[in-house]
């Protein structure tokens, strides 16, 4: 789990509206992500250490789980710290960066099958 934030300390308390929630995969304490995803119940902007992806080359996506909709922010060479574009409208949004490499369909859609 990584949920590095700038600055440190801004965490606030259970039930607020006012935090983000971010997730990964890999193992802790290794940069050996495939992918992280950040929740947000309100508009704000994070920095977010993305040196935990273990790929030279992140594609973003906005996800409105709402409407269940996915918008490509772009891909860029991974610089090992972003900071997320801030959202103009709306509460809950889950921004996802992903290893560009692994071909991951956007968030909301199925990706192939796996073999049985």
């Amino acid at each position: 789990l990584s949920n590095r934030l700038d600055p440190p300390g801004k965490h606030s308390p259970c039930g607020s509206d006012d935090y983000v929630a971010v997730t990964r995969d890999g193992s802790p304490g290794q940069r050996d992500a495939t992918y992280l995803m950040a929740y947000f119940p309100m508009l704000r902007s994070i920095h977010l250490d993305t040196s935990v992806i273990a790929g030279g080359r992140l594609r973003a996506w906005w996800y409105d789980p709402r409407e269940g909709v996915a918008t490509l922010i772009g891909e860029m060479a991974n610089p090992g710290h972003w900071e997320t574009p801030r959202l103009t409208s709306g509460p809950d949004w889950v921004l996802v960066i992903d290893d560009a490499a692994c071909g991951y369909p956007p968030p909301g859609q199925r990706g192939a099958e796996l073999p049985r």
